[in-house]
């Protein structure tokens, strides 16, 4: 039987107030269910930008995920001077900007999904344009089924 490939998922993370208080990891179910049905082991990737090389040694690809909080433009919105950024947002970005980085000089492959997406086009030194109909009016209606032709 061929090895399954283990995909490594790097998830979204948030403060949450409680008792106690405390720092949480979380992913939608989903990126589970989708690396499943394709045959893949996954497994959550904690932020530790030290942990980067090893993690990459014991996996055959990656997922960069999405998340509740929208990055827009990472570097502009949290780049080093950002004050409004949370810090686990800021961690998150650190460790996944360097996961980026080490997978693509490996030739590794890596699955970018929604705000991921937007981070592996920023690690790329890509543009992101923050409001469709700002940029451009027309692709206001980008999800107008009536714009469709």
């Amino acid at each position: 039987m061929p090895k399954r490939p283990r995909i490594g998922i790097s998830p979204d993370n948030e403060w949450r107030e409680g008792n106690p208080s405390r720092a949480f990891y979380f992913l939608d179910a989903q990126n589970f269910v989708a690396l499943k049905k394709a045959r893949a082991l996954s497994f959550m990737l904690v932020h530790d930008p030290s942990a980067v090389e090893d993690y990459l040694d014991a996996l055959d690809g990656i997922v960069i995920s999405g998340g509740g909080y929208q990055f827009q433009d990472p570097v502009k919105l949290i780049g080093p001077d950002d004050t409004h950024a949370p810090a686990e947002k800021r961690a998150r970005l650190d460790f996944e900007w360097a996961l980026i980085e080490a997978a693509l000089r490996r030739d590794m492959p890596v699955l970018a999904v929604c705000g991921g997406v937007q981070t592996l086009n920023a690690v790329l030194g890509g543009k992101l344009v923050t409001s469709l109909a700002d940029a451009n009016p027309a692709w206001s209606r980008h999800r107008d089924p009536r714009s469709i032709s």
